[in-house]
């Protein structure tokens, strides 16, 4: 009945997403000991994507209640009330090497596109990112490099036989460029 898990950088917490039906409920695992607590109570919603900040004191999650776009939140790793960080974004989060930034898509419908937004966890300033287009594709997943200066972005493109190839691309923070690494 686990969903989703993500492992702490140093390897000694495991969160993962325990499905409940049509309630699911977040637990933090600490490795060595074997013991878990839950951090998330269950509810009505779908986890889509978890992250553990590189001190282990915090576990960002993104929540999709089934009716709105979803939304980031984070908990104190020793449990507590959540905080919400973020509205209005898709699946999937990572948290940069420095534990400083936060990484997110958010769909603009009126541009009928995705984009990959970087907010600074101290002051939720967001910073929109050059992402996808003809030759590029789109976005489904992302990974911080591990100086935090470049993001490597897993997507699809659309080809003229109707399929979407896998790309793998590479973006790069000081000067906001990106290149494709590899489509197939």
């Amino acid at each position: 009945n686990v969903r989703d898990a993500t492992i702490s950088t140093d390897g000694k917490y495991l969160v993962y997403v325990q499905d409940e039906g049509e309630l699911q409920s977040l637990w933090l695992k600490q490795i060595p000991t074997g013991s878990s607590v839950q951090i998330a109570p269950p509810t009505n919603v779908i986890f889509q994507g978890i992250a553990i900040s590189p001190d282990n004191s915090w576990v960002y999650y993104n929540i999709w209640d089934r009716k709105n776009v979803g939304e980031i939140f984070r908990v104190s790793a020793l449990g507590g009330a959540p905080q919400k960080v973020i509205h209005d974004c898709m699946p999937n989060i990572e948290i940069s090497p420095d534990g400083k930034r936060i990484a997110f898509v958010r769909n603009v419908d009126e541009e009928a596109a995705s984009y990959l937004i970087i907010a600074d966890i101290s002051t939720l300033k967001e910073t929109r990112l050059t992402v996808g287009g003809k030759d590029l594709g789109g976005v489904d997943s992302f990974v911080w490099s591990p100086d935090g200066k470049s993001l490597a972005l897993f997507g699809r493109k659309p080809s003229e036989d109707g399929k979407y190839p896998l790309t793998i691309s590479e973006i790069n923070l000081e000067n906001d460029t990106q290149k494709l690494i590899w489509s197939g």
